[in-house]
């Protein structure tokens, strides 16, 4: 069974990186930085951090692991496909990218790994 504390703990992780990495990528104009925005952002992603930080360490005491999928073969046990990509130098099943982090609790699935798979086609001419 499940612990949705440990789901809820992992969906409050993903909206602070999320919202660190939005923040992160913010590019502010010359009225930005004339009005203090930009500190402002700067001092909002420097804080999103340090709440990920203790809450990344609550979730390792708890031996909550990330999936990692990226580059393996697609396994439908840990992972969803929800988009394909095409990348002929890889093997059909390849997991291109990850779109949301799966998690394991020991050897208990927690969450799905939500991915983008390698799928092409040749066409001979």
């Amino acid at each position: 069974m499940v612990d949705s504390s440990l789901l809820e703990l992992i969906e409050l992780r993903d909206r602070l990186r999320d919202g660190r990495g939005q923040a992160a990528a913010y590019r502010p104009n010359w009225l930005a930085h004339a009005s203090g925005a930009a500190e402002f952002i700067t001092g909002m992603t420097q804080g999103l951090s340090m709440n990920l930080r203790p809450l990344d360490e609550t979730l390792d005491r708890r031996e909550v692991r990330p999936i990692q999928t990226v580059g393996q073969p697609f396994d439908p046990r840990i992972m969803r496909a929800l988009e394909v990509g095409r990348d002929p130098a890889l093997p059909i099943g390849t997991v291109l990218a990850e779109l949301r982090t799966g998690y394991r609790r020991g050897e208990s699935l927690l969450r799905l790994d939500d991915v983008i798979v390698n799928k092409f086609e040749d066409h001979p001419q």
